[in-house]
């Protein structure tokens, strides 16, 4: 039998019993504030909590839980539903396994992951699930931690994205030697690759952006695409909904083409299937140039995607323009050292054409001197004739040479070209039978200022050239039309702004390679065999033209024919009849300064003068002749100025002597035509000009004309 404890075994035993309650009050008043404590924590913590009891329900959902995954703590905890009951798909993601994973003891770490509880597929993050254990260690639920990574992995996405457009950009950089074609096609394909999409088009507009012209189609649109014949035009008109990117001017996404959509016109038979569709436009200033179009990735399209198209065309557009800049350039390189070789050529050429119509001049003049005093009856007088004839038939070589020069115009004045063409064409057409000519005159054609003989030269040359190329038959067409600067594009040259007579000389005949092209115009050039041809007539062709500050070019492809083009500046002053002079020997009488820099000139031409009847004074530097015209000036009558000479050249003796005396007559000659330098001259008052060599009715005609 139990012993009765004594009172104070019983107070004692009270106050241990106090103590233990008052322990356990602390106890439990600690617990709370470090329950309390612990809710604080897991609430305002940046990362996402949920602990979950043995039965797989719910018992707290932080904010940031609320924030990442935006599903309301109220939807998870407090409703006795377990996490399958209230997320049906998380056996689909594999949550199921990882929770019971962590239920058994285990920790379960994943990095990268998609969103779970939602769809947002955008986030991504990294979760932690481990056992929670009680004050026994035994097992009593668990707890997940999720970190939201979407922003880091987005901007890793970004840094490889831009690591990705960087080596294209450098590859197409790289590219200078491709062809635009490849270019455009490295392009497309990077777009594709770059919005991981499955099909791609490039297309460029017209300049009215009515027609979107087909460029480029990536791989696996061609493989994929059924459609036998592509086609490779598409007017606006006929465009649906992937013409609404240029009506609205601006990148449309269809992210869900099977949709109802107004704008749909339908896809033609064996079209790859279309599951979403961005067709972006790329503008030049107000203008679209390009339309790209991809399709079919598989997330929806968005305005990254846009933005990411847009770059890259932009990279394939500038890199584009760069390589026609520097193909410009290079064809610009070409053309100056083209001319700067024509130019050189030239000037030696003129020098040559110069020299030899002073020597002409010198059996010329002594010629017309032995003519004047031998009777025609006489044996000598015909074959003078003849040496006279022979002069006449090298002067038109020196001419040609002068024309390839480009060393003036003699006799400018309104011209018919229609009449020269028609005139000019119908004589030779009596001479080559073996080939018809058509002409294609325009009836309103615009006049020109030019010389007729040069013009006539230059129609002939081209005649000539088409007749040789045609010898077994063929077809010359001759067109004239009204133009301007404007119209004439994509040629060697840039014109200046003006309105142009366009001439086109066009024949069947056997064409002519690239390389023959390059050299056309060049003097001495021919492709005929010796004693053929001199190699002269284009060379002077080439000069005349430019002379009249006009443009020649030449289109020519083996067995498709020649055609050359002139354009010529149109002129607005009114056609006149060209009146002919007559050449006879003028008598004459009074003094004459002649000045010349050659003897064997002066000497002739001292000779011609008395003849005429005048009285002769000679210089042969511009110092002596000024020096001689101050001593004589109430004598002289008449000076006749050579325009080439040393250390005081022709224009300014003639300065000098007009200085002297304002009512001066100077007639200027030279083994050159009429050039831009004695035009000048004559502009500034000069009374005239005649071309080495003359004979003694030309010189005697024109000193009449001046003095008179």
């Amino acid at each position: 039998m139990l012993k009765k404890p004594s009172y104070e075994e019983l107070e004692q035993r009270v106050k241990e019993l106090e103590k233990i309650a008052f322990e356990l009050k602390q106890m439990k008043e600690n617990h709370l504030e470090n329950e309390e404590l612990y809710n604080n924590i897991l609430e305002y913590i940046s990362d996402g909590i949920m602990v979950l009891d043995s039965n797989f329900r719910f018992t707290h959902w932080n904010k940031a839980m609320e924030r990442i995954c935006q599903i309301p703590r109220k939807k998870v905890v407090g409703g006795g539903k377990s996490a399958w009951e209230i997320f049906p798909d998380l056996t689909k993601d594999g949550m199921d396994e990882i929770m019971w994973k962590a239920m058994q003891g285990e920790v379960v770490r994943q990095k990268d992951v998609p969103l779970p509880f939602n769809n947002r597929k955008s986030c991504f993050i990294s979760q932690l699930f481990f056992p929670l254990r009680n004050t026994n260690s035994e097992i009593c639920g668990i707890v997940g931690v999720v970190r939201d990574i979407t922003a880091g992995k987005q901007a890793e996405e970004t840094i490889r994205f831009n690591e990705s457009r960087l080596k294209i950009l450098l590859k197409l950089n790289q590219m200078t030697e491709a062809s635009l074609q490849k270019i455009k096609d490295f392009a497309l394909e990077a777009a594709v690759k770059l919005t991981k999409s499955k099909i791609g088009y490039l297309t460029f507009m017209n300049n009215d952006e009515t027609i979107l012209n087909m460029h480029s189609w990536s791989k696996n649109t061609v493989e994929q695409c059924a459609i036998s014949d592509k086609p490779l035009t598409y007017p606006m008109e006929t465009m649906g909904l992937w013409g609404e990117a240029v009506r609205q001017r601006k990148a449309i996404i269809t992210n869900n083409y099977s949709a109802p959509n107004p704008f749909k016109k339908g896809l033609p038979k064996g079209h790859i299937k279309i599951i979403r569709h961005m067709n972006v436009p790329f503008f030049e200033g107000n203008r679209i140039i390009i339309v790209a179009g991809l399709g079919n990735k598989e997330n929806d399209y968005d305005a990254s995607d846009v933005r990411q198209l847009t770059l890259l065309i932009h990279d394939m557009w500038s890199l584009i323009q760069r390589k026609q800049a520097e193909k410009e350039k290079k064809k610009i390189e070409v053309q100056l050292l083209q001319a700067q070789k024509i130019e050189t050529i030239g000037t030696l050429v003129g020098g040559i054409a110069h020299n030899f119509n002073n020597l002409l001049m010198g059996i010329q003049g002594y010629t017309s001197l032995m003519l004047f005093e031998t009777d025609p009856a006489n044996s000598n007088y015909a074959r003078l004739k003849n040496i006279e004839k022979m002069v006449k038939s090298r002067l038109k070589f020196t001419h040609q040479l002068l024309g390839y020069a480009r060393k003036g115009i003699d006799k400018v004045k309104p011209l018919d070209l229609n009449q020269l063409v028609e005139e000019t064409s119908e004589t030779f057409g009596r001479t080559r039978k073996e080939f018809t000519i058509r002409r294609e005159l325009d009836n309103d054609l615009y006049a020109i200022e030019a010389d007729q003989g040069k013009i006539e030269q230059v129609l002939l040359n081209l005649y000539l050239n088409s007749a040789d190329a045609m010898s077994e038959g063929g077809e010359l067409t001759l067109t004239t039309s009204n133009t301007s600067h404007k119209n004439i594009k994509g040629k060697p040259y840039d014109p200046k702004p003006a309105n142009y007579v366009m001439l086109s000389v066009a024949d069947t005949g056997k064409g002519m390679d690239k390389n023959t092209m390059k050299r056309i115009f060049e003097p001495f050039f021919t492709t005929k065999g010796i004693g053929q041809g001199t190699g002269l007539g284009l060379a002077a062709t080439y000069g005349i033209i430019r002379a009249h500050n006009g443009y020649i070019d030449v289109d020519s492809k083996m067995h498709q024919g020649t055609t050359f083009r002139i354009y010529l500046p149109a002129s607005e002053i009114k056609l006149q009849k060209a009146v002919k002079t007559s050449e006879k020997l003028i008598k004459g009488t009074g003094t004459v300064l002649m000045i010349d820099d050659e003897e064997d000139i002066l000497e002739v031409g001292s000779e011609l003068l008395k003849t005429i009847g005048y009285k002769i004074l000679t210089a042969i530097d511009g110092k002596g002749a000024v020096e001689i015209y101050k001593n004589n000036m109430d004598k002289i009558d008449i000076v006749l100025l050579d325009m080439i000479m040393p250390t005081m050249g022709g224009g300014k003796i003639f300065d000098t002597i007009k200085k002297i005396n304002p009512n001066a007559k100077v007639l200027l000659t030279s083994g050159y035509s009429l050039d831009s330098q004695v035009a000048e001259i004559l502009d500034r008052g000069c009374d005239g000009f005649i071309q080495k060599p003359f004979n003694l009715n030309q010189l005697s005609e024109k000193i009449r004309e001046i003095l008179q």
